[in-house]
């Protein structure tokens, strides 16, 4: 792996979880290291199957290892596993050792035991790419097969936190093909389970990327004034992420990212929103209600984290928004 990679991850683990400290006043960041790595292995006694990947490492001229393990995954080698490049879709729980639950992406609380700062407030499954064995968590990705489960453990070196990470993953699909192209079979599934023909969609091409499509379906049209980039607009939106582990789109199911209240309305600037806001919205009159749909290049890319390192938006979320115009307001130019 790149040098500066570990760098930075030894830099985390010395002020993480040893505070940098190579004087009298306590242990160093390498007996702390260590001993965390005599609990994991002891803690890995009793689990099978189990493989473990060894790390070389180097920090102020000195080598060393670091070893990571793999276990109770299926070793089915007829289900799908994922390859370079291909992005898939999680569940995970991670634990202390002694199985307290630190976070958890398919519930904010688990058992009854709040998680105060979860990851992905909104749950999952969220994407990760596998980009090669080259990045840490790439690596251990292969192991776990479509439709199962698998853990691992990696010390805090690994894993850039303050202590060791045990993780209980469940891939629940490998994405093949492009993301974009799954995107927009997400979008006509969701169509089609409201009752509408995507023929019947308005779809407007991004002009700063010919690959991506923003498409609005409107629930009735309505003569009256239309939209315009520089103009407000006042708006009652609920807005969701779209997955397939919805119960057929069903929007008490999807994970919300804008709920109002029903009496509620809002004034937006329309050229202050997303793009695929804008070109949806300018595609809109007055008195309009509709479905805009957007994929992630048009939304929020690679997330948002916010001051707790939480993905508010979580990566590459295709969105879509249930939208109705009240009113509309010229703005100066």
């Amino acid at each position: 792996m790149k040098r500066n990679y570990w760098m930075m991850m030894l830099c985390l683990l010395a002020g993480g979880i040893a505070g940098c400290s190579d004087d009298d006043n306590g242990p160093s960041w390498k007996e702390l290291f260590d001993k965390e790595q005599a609990l994991i292995r002891e803690f890995m006694k009793d689990k099978s199957p189990k493989d473990s990947v060894v790390f070389d490492v180097e920090y102020k001229k000195k080598k060393f290892q670091d070893v990571a393990y793999v276990f109770n995954y299926s070793t089915d080698n007829s289900k799908k596993k994922p390859k370079d490049g291909q992005f898939i879709l999680v569940n995970y729980t991670d634990r202390a050792l002694n199985k307290v639950i630190l976070d958890d992406t398919r519930l904010s609380t688990v058992g009854g035991e709040k998680i105060e700062y979860p990851k992905y407030p909104t749950g999952g499954p969220v994407y990760e790419q596998v980009i090669s064995d080259e990045e840490v968590y790439s690596r251990f990705f292969k192991y776990f097969s479509e439709g199962t489960s698998g853990s691992i453990i990696l010390s805090s070196l690994l894993s850039a936190s303050s202590t060791y990470l045990y993780r209980e993953y469940k891939v629940e699909k490998i994405i093949e093909g492009s993301l974009l192209d799954y995107e927009y079979e997400l979008m006509d599934e969701f169509l089609k389970a409201k009752g509408f023909d995507r023929k019947n969609s308005i779809e407007v091409p991004s002009k700063m990327l010919n690959d991506t499509v923003t498409r609005i379906v409107k629930f009735e049209e309505i003569s009256s004034a239309s939209i315009l980039p520089t103009d407000s607009v006042t708006v009652h939106c609920n807005g969701y992420i779209l997955d397939e582990f919805s119960d057929n789109f069903n929007e008490d199911k999807l994970r919300a990212v804008l709920k109002m209240d029903e009496e509620k309305k809002e004034t937006w600037k329309v050229s202050d929103l997303i793009e695929g806001l804008k070109v949806g919205l300018t595609e809109m009159n007055v008195g309009e209600k509709a479905y805009i749909l957007i994929p992630s290049g048009r939304a929020y890319g690679k997330g948002i984290l916010n001051y707790y390192y939480q993905y508010v938006m979580p990566p590459y979320a295709t969105l879509v928004y249930e939208i109705e115009i009240f009113n509309r307001k010229p703005n100066a130019k």
